[in-house]
């Protein structure tokens, strides 16, 4: 900055002096020197910070695509959980109705083994009626040929 409160009252109308404008001109290639340097130095900064915007701008367009692919990650693997319990369900379904037919068969199977119990013991029972009565009649036919002997 140039300090004009140096120059007296008097010396406003007379010409500045070599020495002085040699001064002034020193003092505005001095400020010119440190604005240079304070605009290369923002200048530096611009550009380092229009780089990291870039690189901001591409990572966060890499995350904005990382975050579309999770998402549609998850909505898969939601609709593959959702298609699990359901096929877990059916098969926890058809697992009963199996126990329930394997129970119903062994029901079944116990029956028909009763039943044939039941038809040995009949057949078994009748084959000793039959017995008592075939052993009872060849008694009495012997017992009466016997007596006829003796008679």
């Amino acid at each position: 900055m140039i300090n004009l409160t140096t120059l007296k009252e008097g010396d406003l109308l007379q010409p500045p002096k070599v020495a002085q404008l040699t001064e002034i001109l020193r003092k505005l290639q001095k400020g010119q020197a440190t604005i240079k340097n304070e605009y290369e130095e923002l200048k530096s900064a611009k550009e380092a910070l229009l780089k990291e915007l870039e690189s901001l701008h591409t990572k966060a367009y890499e995350l904005e695509g990382l975050v579309k692919d999770k998402r549609e990650l998850i909505t898969k693997l939601q609709l593959q959980c959702e298609d699990s319990e359901q096929e877990c369900c059916r098969q926890l379904k058809k697992n009963k109705e199996s126990k329930d037919l394997l129970e119903q068969r062994r029901c079944e199977i116990q029956e028909v083994r009763l039943k044939h119990r039941k038809l040995r013991y009949q057949f078994m029972l009748s084959q000793v009626i039959v017995f008592k009565t075939t052993t009872t009649t060849t008694k009495k036919k012997h017992f009466t040929n016997s007596l006829q002997v003796y008679l």
